[in-house]
């Protein structure tokens, strides 16, 4: 009996042992295309077969990119963003075998259209799958292995740095305050907003400085992401006003406040 057994992975290569024969390695993670509008580019992703048992066969091709409300990616098919590479992008060669320790070098090429402006986003995926049997007399998995690179196409001329808060709220969550803010890329270009939060009291004394969005994540051209953040200790009773401000990129940071009043913890 055989069964499919797909395993999904994203910049990182996933190992069993004694399946060497579909380890493979992809770099670099992220593949970043400087672009203006009406011309061609080409960037490239090296593909290395970690395994000494066996060749690796390969096929390539391209989705496009989104993130979940959670920060983490997802995939879906080309064409279902505004901001999709779509047929812009070639990848040569598509399908290729890798033979034991060996490594092949795959060429990347985007085709701006004169209208394009701004920032476009995708990502190929390079997948292979293998025959696996634990035991003699067991069941043979067939497994795929997908690692993928992150592709932005950018053009600096075009890029159009706008955004605003849609909200800005705080709410009390498990005896803690949580900061919260919708925050809208009104430009054409992803944004990756960070910045601090202030808190102070009635008095205008400053009690909390919390950083938002550390890590960076993204948001896409014409799309809202909520940020969040934790208050980094417990607040007295009393009024206070959350000052946030942030960089996204834009030649001013983006600024806005809100007020709450913190009660005692039941």
């Amino acid at each position: 009996m055989i069964k499919l057994f797909f395993i999904f992975l994203f910049c990182f290569v996933f190992f069993i042992s004694d399946a060497a024969a579909f380890q493979f390695n992809v770099d670099p993670p992220k593949l970043i295309l400087n672009v203006k509008p009406g011309e061609k580019k080409s960037g490239y992703i090296r593909i290395t077969n970690t395994s000494a048992k066996g060749a690796t066969h390969i096929k390539a091709y391209s989705l496009d990119l989104i993130y979940l409300p959670d920060g983490s990616n997802d995939f879906v098919p080309l064409g279902s963003t505004p901001w999709s590479i779509g047929s812009w992008l070639k990848i040569n060669p598509d399908e290729f075998d890798i033979p034991p320790g060996g490594e092949k070098t795959v060429r990347v090429q985007v085709d701006v259209p004169p209208e394009a402006k701004g920032g476009y986003y995708g990502v190929v995926f390079f997948e292979n799958y293998s025959p696996y049997s634990a035991k003699k007399n067991q069941s043979t998995l067939t497994i795929g292995v997908r690692i993928g690179t992150i592709i932005l196409v950018e053009s600096a001329d075009t890029a159009v740095y706008e955004a605003r808060f849609d909200a800005v709220s705080v709410v009390k969550k498990d005896n803690n305050y949580q900061l919260q803010c919708a925050v809208q890329n009104l430009g054409n270009i992803l944004i990756r907003p960070f910045g601090t939060a202030q808190i102070s009291d009635d008095k205008n004394n400053v009690v909390q400085t919390n950083k938002i969005n550390p890590n960076k994540e993204g948001i896409f051209p014409r799309t809202t992401r909520k940020l969040s953040m934790n208050c980094s200790g417990p607040l007295k009773e009393g009024r206070y006003l959350a000052r946030v401000l942030l960089d996204y990129g834009a030649d001013t940071l983006l600024g806005g406040q809100t007020s709450f009043n913190a009660t005692a913890n039941e």
